[in-house]
């Protein structure tokens, strides 16, 4: 029952992906596919020893209050909070070998770990392309080392071309703006412009959740290796 489960989630989570990835926008029936795969991972977690009992309840609290924050500080997006909630609730945790293995190997903190290091990559590249186009947005010229170094770090110099084509993959130079149609033309003329890109984070987490099922957390594995 426990694969049915997952199985649920991971239709739920990819579908979330792909809307993610298209237009950052999710449709809320969405979630409703992982219900029958919460409801399998309470009866079966009951089913079980007590230890697993424990588990699954210390990871359901623990991705529930991670994403009860995240819904009160608007710190990451609503769906964000939800998927969260979700794989916490929908997943039981196996039968781990030692105390550290439980603690990392957990189903909402696996799953978290693998997708943030999935990121890096896009965060090196978008560095490295910012480095390489620093000359050509405005914003980047005339400003203090400082805040310079920021820009490189958590914006993005795009082709205007390219932000006019898809905005609702970009914000305005902060992340809680989307461009709107009048900010979009207000760009005509400009060939560069700085803007904070909208990762499609529900992506990086399904992936990261389908890493967690095949192989769990990759820094564990990683610890271990080592």
């Amino acid at each position: 029952m426990a694969e049915v489960a997952v199985a649920f989630m991971a239709l739920s989570l990819g579908a979330a992906a792909l809307q993610d990835v298209r237009g950052r926008v999710i449709n809320d029936l969405t979630w409703f596919v992982a219900a029958p795969g919460v409801a399998l991972a309470i009866w079966t977690a009951a089913k079980s020893p007590l230890i697993v009992i424990y588990l699954y309840v210390l990871n359901a609290a623990v991705g529930v209050a991670l994403a009860a924050i995240i819904w009160v500080t608007k710190s990451m997006g609503e769906a964000d909070a939800i998927g969260i909630a979700l794989i916490s609730t929908s997943t039981v945790p196996a039968l781990p070998p030692t105390p550290l293995y439980a603690a990392l190997n957990s189903p909402v903190i696996a799953s978290l770990v693998n997708s943030m290091l999935l990121t890096i990559p896009f965060i090196i590249w978008n560095i490295a392309m910012n480095i390489a186009r620093a000359g050509k947005c405005l914003e980047m010229s005339g400003v203090s080392a400082s805040r310079r170094l920021a820009y490189l770090l958590f914006l993005t110099c795009e082709r205007s071309s390219v932000v006019r084509r898809k905005p609702w993959a970009y914000s305005p130079g902060r992340l809680s703006l989307r461009i709107s149609d009048e900010a979009a033309q207000a760009l005509e003329g400009r060939e560069y412009v700085l803007v904070s890109y909208n990762m499609p984070y529900i992506a990086y987490m399904f992936l990261g959740y389908l890493i967690y099922l095949l192989v769990g957390d990759l820094v564990l594995k990683l610890l271990i290796i080592m």
